[in-house]
């Protein structure tokens, strides 16, 4: 980690069904550009990590998920910032619940085969390549 970059903390959703792998958009504001991750956000202060991933589950799709085991941890540094990512395997409380973007994102379903060829946020694509291994 960069010792003059800003540090957050931040936990992600990894849920998988029937071989798929869910993923919502994020616009890079300065270029435009379109990339995908695993859904989830930042952690407030005083906050469990547990707590944090199902609270912004509800604030971006509109559905609680139950989060199991933590996959994998990855730290990466942006030129601004550095994030300390929790990647965790999920599910969702509902056995089909309608997933609706809060925040204008588009959500998306990829099988575990075609991971690595998403447009993933660099922060999030070491965890396609550890994904595509299943």
């Amino acid at each position: 980690m960069k010792s003059d970059s800003k540090r957050i903390i931040v936990t992600a959703a990894v849920v998988i069904n029937n071989g798929m792998v869910l993923l919502t958009s994020r616009t890079n504001k300065a270029t435009g550009e379109l990339f995908w991750e695993f859904p989830g956000g930042k952690v407030e202060p005083g906050e469990s990590l547990d707590v944090a991933l199902r609270r912004e589950m509800v604030e971006e799709l509109g559905t609680d998920v139950i989060v199991l085991d933590l996959i994998r941890n990855i730290e990466y540094d942006y030129p601004d910032k550095s994030v300390n990512l929790h990647f965790f395997r999920c599910l969702f409380r509902e056995p089909e619940p309608k997933l609706h973007s809060h925040d204008g994102q588009r959500i998306q379903w990829v099988t575990l085969k075609n991971i690595q060829q998403v447009k993933l946020l660099p922060a999030d694509a070491p965890l396609a390549d550890f994904l595509a291994k299943y």
